[in-house]
């Protein structure tokens, strides 16, 4: 029985001994994390694969002034982590500008200085690399590196961004994709007429002829991915205010916007003025009535008619007219341009036959 006693207790001494030892980890591990603040909790790297996936992963929210038409795979190590901004075109239109910056781990390093080289994928002689893309740090030793592409290129690029302390790489392997950054819209000779009372620029349509205008999409490099299908819808609005004649029992004016649904005439108005829609590459407009004589009745019930007419403006200076937005719907990308409906030449004739004298 003494020995039972015995071992009982030594048992007991053993588990008190390992709950301290817990007890003292924890405490460490706690300790590190406030002090570190979390800057080194994996000193052994075994977690780099997940987060070389967090770093990569782009931000939702993060805006972007141009869909680069060149793109950068980059491949992070242990201690260097690399990302790329948006791409943006210079004010002379020399180049296209994208942003490099490297990240040295952990923060505290006391010489976080970067060398950065640039080179051919393949090996190749990198001497006519200058023509195509440039490297240019913002600051000796700087970690923002300022990507520079000047023409499209065959082959891929790749740049490398080495500490100082310690010889860590990280890479970004530069490729020229071509993705589209502007829509282009062909008016066929047509020139916008600037307008004062509204202050913007309108296309003036006939209704003696129908408009095919061609959609199309470029970047700085003139060199779209023969890959990209745009995909193109289109959409009308109508802008300015006229005066309606509402007769029931007695009969009013009043004052009405083309945007207003009272009584639900604006689509009523655009389908008897315009018809627009895409056709393959081309937004195809055929005008139909001009605001100078379109003349609208509308009967509500069978107290109730609606007089539109253009022929009365709100503020002479603001005659209505129609904007028209093509969207790309892959891109997102649009273009925005305005027409209005003029009345266009249909025939001539004389007060004679014939004259004699």
């Amino acid at each position: 029985m003494p020995k039972q006693t015995n071992n009982s207790s030594n048992n007991a001494a053993l588990k008190g001994f390992a709950l301290t030892l817990v007890i003292l980890i924890l405490a460490v591990c706690v300790m590190a994390a406030m002090t570190e603040g979390f800057s080194n909790w994996n000193p052994y790297g075994w977690f780099d694969e997940l987060n070389a996936e967090k770093t990569d992963a782009p931000e939702a929210d993060a805006p972007e002034t141009e869909t680069p038409a060149i793109e950068g795979e980059i491949q992070n190590s242990a201690h260097v982590k690399l990302a790329m901004s948006a791409a943006t075109t210079a004010a002379d239109g020399e180049y296209v500008e994208q942003t490099l910056t490297a990240t040295v781990t952990p923060e505290s390093a006391e010489d976080a200085g970067i060398d950065w080289t640039v080179a051919w994928a393949d090996g190749s002689d990198s001497s006519d690399l200058s023509t195509y893309l440039t490297i240019t740090p913002a600051s000796d030793g700087s970690n923002i590196l300022y990507v520079r592409a000047y023409a499209a290129f065959e082959k891929d690029i790749i740049i490398t961004a080495t500490t100082r302390d310690g010889g860590f790489t990280a890479t970004c392997t530069v490729k020229f994709v071509g993705n589209p950054s502007d829509m282009v819209i062909d008016f066929k000779g047509l020139s916008p007429v600037q307008d004062d009372g509204w202050g913007v620029p309108i296309y003036e349509i006939k209704t003696t002829s129908d408009y095919a205008f061609g959609v199309s999409f470029d970047n700085f490099f003139h060199r779209v991915n023969p890959a990209f299908v745009p995909n193109c819808e289109v959409s009308i609005a109508c802008f300015g205010k006229v005066y309606i004649d509402v007769k029931t029992e007695d009969v009013s004016r009043e004052l009405i916007s083309l945007t207003d649904r009272l009584p639900d005439m604006t689509k009523t108005i655009q389908e008897a003025s315009i018809t627009v829609s895409m056709s393959g590459d081309s937004v195809v407009i055929d005008p139909l009535a001009a605001v100078e004589s379109f003349d609208l009745w509308k009967r509500v019930d069978r107290y109730t008619n609606y007089h539109w007419s253009f022929s009365d403006y709100e503020d002479s200076a603001k005659k209505p007219y129609f904007q028209i937005t093509v969207k790309e719907t892959n891109t997102g990308m649009t273009e925005t341009f305005n027409v209005r409906i003029v009345s266009g030449v249909e025939g001539v004739s004389l007060d004679h036959s014939e004259i004699t004298f």
